[in-house]
């Protein structure tokens, strides 16, 4: 196997990644309803539409706060 099939391999596969991923936050965008993704240190790292939209205001439709951060006190 040469080098540059195997990079070819990749690159197809990457943007098939890209594509599923892109076509799941789409659905994850649409369902009516909020949905985070939290890493293991608390902090957020993907928000959907409505729960920028519901939070916003709260910190500024930004991801990587910890969801605590974002509920008004």
């Amino acid at each position: 196997m040469s080098q540059t099939g195997g990079d070819t391999r990749h690159s197809e596969a990457d943007a098939t990644s890209n594509v599923i991923e892109e076509r799941l936050r789409l659905i994850i965008d649409t369902i009516p309803t909020i949905v985070w993704r939290k890493l293991p240190d608390g902090s957020a790292d993907f928000l959907n539409r409505n729960f920028r939209e519901y939070y916003g205001p709260f910190l500024g439709g930004r991801a990587g706060l910890g969801l605590d951060e974002c509920v008004p006190s």
